[in-house]
């Protein structure tokens, strides 16, 4: 009559709850969420359907039968703990035995899955998180060091890289910047709990962190991990992996977290800390949120940036065009000095130097009485032969002088003081100082409308 019951209620509504329940299915959830994530991150467009579905379903089929043998192992440790005291197996609404089969049936299942309809890669790291955490860290070292959730953190950072090689069959190396996103929110996201729960972990002798190093040491390591993965959020921009939206997305978290945690470590009290505990599930889960937004947005922002660059371009062009239009029409006062700074070398070097002179107004007699008509000319062929030019440029022509002005004062009065100290001799050219050379190149260009 009692297996009659038994048999009869493993099949009912409420056993196939508790079964369900075995599975943690929040905790499923977010697996398979940034499972998911990993997997349209692998991928420029939209992943292949039958990929899709059955590479969620293989992942949450054995990462339900990893939290249900987590259940069985741990049995008489959440018997004795509030938070899981009410859980299947403590409660005896689902009996060890029956935990087994469940387990590793749907485990099996979710590795077949992978095997046949996803990729052997997938379906191998999928079965190594798996033993990780099934065994290597509930067995080992959850019950063995302080350090458990750090070490034991690697399992539950690899559903990203598994979302990624069921679409490519490989592991790039963007998957390994959404492992240690994860990975290094793992700390302070469980520290937040541990904290509340640290006298329940006390009494089941489980070395939590907050039970062997005290509350205000645990404070300190989760201030830092949350540095650490704030840093490490940051990586995915900085690879160009993402864009502007997921960086003012993981900014924003990141202030909020850090804030918290601060705030936290300066004055604890559980409710905070149950706070940051149930922030810190948000926060992951916006963050994979917005690494996805901004992955299918990431030509728009490229658009962005070059309509941005356009109109700073334009910009800048405008204000320089303005710059020079303002100068050209500008008159030079009869104050200014112009200041040749040019390379000493050999007579027959194109530049030699030249030293700072007083710059005519509007005639040489009027404003500088030593530079005469006669040196004006010679000075306007001198500077004509060192350009090859046959005919010197009438003086006042803006037409023949735009395009001489243009090259700048330091090449005219250059090509002028080479040209008088190479061409031959004619009506005394050799009298022109380097300075009076100046000068007349300046007059003549101030003559024909430009402005040196």
């Amino acid at each position: 009559m009692i297996k009659a019951e038994t048999v009869k209620s493993f099949y009912s509504i409420g056993s196939l709850k508790n079964f369900y329940a075995l599975c943690k299915p929040r905790v499923t959830a977010l697996i398979v969420f940034t499972a998911i994530i990993g997997m349209f991150l692998a991928t420029p467009g939209m992943v292949p359907i039958n990929i899709l579905i059955a590479a969620s379903i293989g992942i949450a089929f054995v990462s339900g039968a990893a939290a249900a043998f987590n259940c069985l192992i741990e049995e008489k440790i959440d018997a004795l703990m509030a938070r899981t005291r009410g859980r299947p197996l403590p409660t005896g609404q689902v009996s060890p035995k029956e935990t087994a089969i469940f387990s590793s049936v749907l485990g099996g299942l979710g590795l077949a899955i992978l095997f046949y309809l996803v990729n052997p890669l997938t379906m191998w790291l999928t079965l190594i998180t798996f033993l990780a955490y099934a065994v290597i860290y509930t067995i080992f070292l959850k019950p063995a060091t302080p350090m458990n959730i750090v070490i034991g953190g690697a399992s539950g950072a690899m559903p990203p890289v598994l979302g990624w090689a069921a679409v490519n069959n490989h592991v790039a190396p963007e998957a390994i910047i959404l492992f240690l996103i994860i990975f290094c929110w793992t700390p302070p996201h469980f520290w937040a709990l541990a904290l509340y729960r640290r006298e329940e972990y006390a009494k089941v002798g489980m070395p939590m962190l907050p039970v062997t190093h005290g509350e205000q040491f645990t404070l300190l390591q989760i201030v830092l991990y949350t540095i650490i993965l704030v840093i490490v959020t940051m990586m995915p921009f900085s690879v160009g992996m993402t864009g502007l939206i997921y960086l003012f997305i993981a900014t924003i978290l990141n202030a909020i977290f850090l804030y918290y945690v601060v705030v936290l470590y300066r004055n604890y009290s559980d409710k905070l800390s149950m706070k940051i505990f149930k922030y810190s599930i948000l926060y992951l889960g916006l963050i994979f949120t917005g690494l996805l937004i901004d992955h299918y947005f990431m030509y728009k922002q490229s658009e962005l940036r070059s309509l941005l660059e356009t109109v700073f371009v334009v910009i800048g062009s405008l204000i320089g065009a303005i710059i020079i239009i303002t100068l050209a029409t500008s008159k030079p006062d009869s104050s200014d000095t112009a200041t040749m700074i040019v390379e000493n070398k050999p007579a027959e070097a194109d530049v030699q130097p030249v030293a700072a002179v007083k710059v005519a107004d509007n005639t040489p007699a009027k404003n500088n009485s030593s530079i005469s008509g006669e040196k004006i000319t010679q000075a306007n062929c001198a500077m004509c032969h060192a350009s090859g030019l046959m005919n010197a440029p009438k003086i006042g022509d803006a037409g023949q002088w735009g395009p001489r002005i243009a090259q700048g004062k330091e090449t005219l009065i250059s090509h002028a003081i080479k040209g008088i100290r190479t061409m031959p001799a004619k009506g005394g050219n050799a009298s022109l100082s380097d300075e009076e050379v100046a000068a007349a190149v300046m007059w003549m260009a101030n003559q024909s409308g430009g402005s040196l």
